[in-house]
């Protein structure tokens, strides 16, 4: 498996560096000046003048902080209102140390992920604390790896939410129920689109469910009580105009919906086959429902046998991009945790074929978004949209297809070791 692995980074590197320093420049650059952490200051700043962020004109707040013309800022505030509460803090200090102290914030959380990580590829079956040098390598590896570059360059969360999922695994094999819900919790609380490990957890862990659901609620009421109950039906319209004015942007690259959309829908960035909305969102449903069907059922599968829960969980994690509607290539962070994992899995597993799904999916979701918008320029044809800018999907998916395989060979041979045990006390008083 080491060959495999060092084939893997080998290729992922190939692919990382086919931007060039373009990545680099960009991720230093939003050092100082990150447009998505931008809209957390601007929410903040209209909190500290008792206004309502969710209300106000956006737009115009945003503009303002990143000092660019007014029709150029977003137009949408999608964050939870946790985020909003989190950067008031930053409200009263200049947009440059704002954006200095996360993205110092941002390098920490992505030493603790490497740390995990590490750990987690030197065991088989558990977490172990790593040597330093270990760690190092890995957190060198994400530091020069795509979705992470995107994250820092944009200022966005997905770092810290990877790290938070990562620790709740790494609670869930230590047998933390109380310490897993909390940070799975908290990182649903910060974006929704994790609330899908509440199935996971549900059928597999309903001691951690419990306080994920606490956890989750007890982040939110307080900052309800704040803005007042109306910013619910605030953030749900934000969200969904957000939604509707993002989904068809090539940046969407591991969405299902971004797919279906800039397909099916188009914009002033793509170029449809048909204008059909209603196609688009049958497809994206069905496809949805039967992902979850999938992931349920290998879960159900496994239940009782505590060695294989980290392929479960893998898939659940994977599964987290295609289903988030506006999933961009920051978000490719969260595949880290998987990838780790179904490669360790496979480590045990004689299949080739698996294996160069896993190293084929690797360098998928693996391709800077600044290659793709230059094979891919806009407005975006119908198929480079499918070839080029779904690239990343197409690698996801080929995650999950080998994680749910994985999961299924190990309980396939579980059932087989058992019924074999049972056959042999059975035979044994005879004897």
């Amino acid at each position: 498996m080491r060959k495999w692995v060092a084939g893997t980074a080998a290729l992922v590197l190939l692919v990382a560096s086919s931007a060039g320093v373009a990545p680099w420049r960009d991720a230093i650059v939003g050092a100082f000046r990150p447009p998505d952490f931008a809209q957390d200051i601007a929410a903040a700043r209209i909190l500290a003048a008792n206004g309502d962020p969710y209300a106000a004109n956006f737009a115009a707040i945003h503009a303002q902080v990143l000092g660019i013309p007014a029709t150029e800022g977003y137009p949408y505030l999608p964050h939870p209102p946790l985020v909003l509460v989190l950067s008031w803090p930053f409200a009263r200090v200049t947009f440059e140390a704002a954006a200095l102290c996360w993205f110092a914030g941002s390098l920490a959380c992505l030493f603790v992920l490497a740390i995990v990580l590490s750990g987690l590829a030197r065991s088989r079956t558990s977490f172990s604390l790593p040597p330093l040098p270990a760690t190092l390598l890995c957190f060198a590896g994400l530091l020069v790896w795509p979705p992470v570059l995107y994250n820092l360059e944009k200022g966005q969360f997905s770092i810290l939410i990877a790290m938070l999922i990562a620790m709740g695994w790494v609670w869930l094999s230590c047998r933390g129920w109380r310490a897993a819900g909390v940070s799975i919790g908290l990182a649903a609380a910060l974006k929704l689109f994790p609330a899908l490990f509440g199935v996971y957890l549900a059928i597999r862990h309903r001691r951690s469910m419990v306080w994920f659901v606490i956890t989750a609620v007890a982040a939110t009421m307080p900052p309800l009580l704040w803005l007042g109950w109306r910013a619910v039906p605030e953030f749900i319209a934000q969200t969904s105009g957000n939604l509707s004015y993002w989904d068809t942007w090539p940046a969407v690259t591991y969405s299902l919906r971004g797919l279906a959309a800039r397909a099916l829908i188009g914009s002033k960035w793509s170029l449809a086959v048909t204008h059909a909305p209603t196609v688009a969102t049958v497809t994206v449903f069905v496809s949805s429902i039967v992902w979850i069907a999938i992931a349920v059922y290998a879960t159900v599968q496994h239940l009782g046998r505590q060695s294989s829960d980290d392929l479960v969980f893998a898939i659940w994690c994977v599964l987290l991009l295609p289903l988030n509607p506006l999933a961009m290539g920051h978000n490719g962070v969260l595949l880290a945790l998987p990838i780790v994992l179904i490669g360790r899995a496979l480590a045990a597993d004689p299949s080739r074929v698996l294996k160069v799904l896993w190293m084929a999916g690797c360098v998928l979701v693996s391709i800077p978004r600044q290659t793709i918008f230059e094979a891919a320029p806009i407005p975006v044809t119908p198929l480079r949209s499918f070839t080029i800018v779904a690239l990343p999907l197409w690698g996801t998916l080929l995650l999950f297809a080998t994680g749910v395989t994985c999961a299924h060979r190990s309980a396939t041979q579980g059932l087989s070791m058992t019924a074999g045990e049972r056959d042999r006390k059975t035979a044994a008083p005879s004897a």
